[in-house]
């Protein structure tokens, strides 16, 4: 995509609260040739108050890709995430912070986003990885404090 986002500018175009959460394809997977091909075909859409942020899984090298425009495929399916979880815990809070994560051969494959308020005790984080094309998603849970030995 055009404008890639960093994870810091993720969070500052993201100054709202989440709202929504959706998840667009663009076909259906009905072989492995269609899950193998180099082509993008899963997109997140996390939507804010007046911004939306869409997290593209990059079917050629299955990396994450951030930008604030939606890709140019048609959506054949979009699904509601909102009410499930890990995401159930995120709506109604502001995006925190955002890390890229890169796996052990320099991909970034996949991408952190902590919400919450001001206290600790409200944040909610979220781990998703982008594996054979599709997204798959994790929620952190902590936090771990530091052992001092």
């Amino acid at each position: 995509m055009s404008d890639d986002l960093a994870p810091f500018d993720l969070v500052l175009a993201a100054s709202e609260t989440l709202q929504r959460v959706e998840l667009h394809s663009a076909l259906e997977v009905t072989t492995s040739d269609d899950l193998l091909a180099p082509r993008d075909f899963t997109a997140l859409r996390l939507e804010f108050a007046s911004t939306n942020i869409w997290i593209l899984c990059l079917g050629a090298s299955d990396e994450v890709s951030v930008s604030l425009t939606r890709p140019t495929w048609p959506s054949v399916k979009v699904s509601s995430l909102t009410s499930t979880q890990p995401w159930a815990d995120c709506v109604g809070l502001p995006l925190r912070d955002a890390s890229l994560l890169t796996n052990a051969r320099g991909y970034n494959d996949a991408l952190q986003l902590q919400f919450g308020r001001p206290d600790p005790a409200s944040h909610s984080r979220v781990q998703m990885e982008a594996i054979a094309s599709r997204f798959w998603f994790w929620r952190v849970t902590g936090p771990f404090r530091p052992h001092i030995a």
